[in-house]
């Protein structure tokens, strides 16, 4: 073991985990992952360790972690944004279009409440001969708003609210028994980088 690698048994030498660590310090270290430049994605170091037929007892990650604690290896994210924004209606990542995206996906959730909504005639009647639960109604009562009031409440607030809330009434119609979501709308989210990590 090259003298680089002896702290990771002075400092974690109590751990189960200390032999993998130093076959994955060394693999980075053999690939010449030593700078932020250099650093690569914990699959893609699955995959160096697979190429070298370095196989681990533990969980990678539980080693990435290890390591950072000394520190012999860096967790970093690379330049930009540390979150990416997503649209599931979509599948893409949508940097530049999260409020077109939202205010389209909200319009077509309310298009459905409305769809879905009884004719005002037939209010009265519908309900007493036991109408199913409205998305409107799914919605209001996850919120504890009252139904007619859930225009409103997806369209107020600043742009990350409206995003929020628009996920949430997302979430109650597909948590919900009574009502089934459509396709035409999705949730708006931000996802992690990934960390790439590299020695020092």
């Amino acid at each position: 073991m090259s003298h680089e690698f002896s702290i990771i048994h002075e400092k974690n030498g109590h751990q189960p985990s200390v032999d993998d660590q130093v076959t994955v310090a060394q693999a980075l270290y053999d690939e010449g992952i030593l700078s932020e430049e250099e650093a690569i994605k914990e699959d893609e170091i699955a995959k160096l360790l697979k190429e070298r037929g370095d196989e681990l007892e533990y969980k990678l990650r539980t080693s990435l972690d290890n390591l950072r604690d000394i520190p012999i290896i860096v967790g970093t994210f690379p330049p930009g944004s540390k979150h990416i924004p997503i649209s599931e209606r979509r599948d893409e990542v949508i940097f530049g279009e999260v409020e077109e995206t939202v205010r389209v996906d909200r319009d077509a959730l309310l298009d459905h409440v409305h769809d879905d909504d009884p004719d005002e005639e037939d209010e009265l009647p519908l309900t007493a001969d036991g109408r199913g639960v409205t998305v409107r109604e799914v919605i209001a009562d996850d919120i504890d708003i009252d139904p007619e009031d859930v225009e409103h409440h997806l369209h107020s607030g600043g742009r990350d609210t409206q995003r929020e809330r628009l996920n949430d009434a997302i979430d109650a119609i597909v948590d919900s028994d009574e009502v089934t979501k459509r396709d035409d709308y999705g949730k708006v989210v931000f996802k992690h980088t990934a960390y790439r990590y590299y020695m020092i």
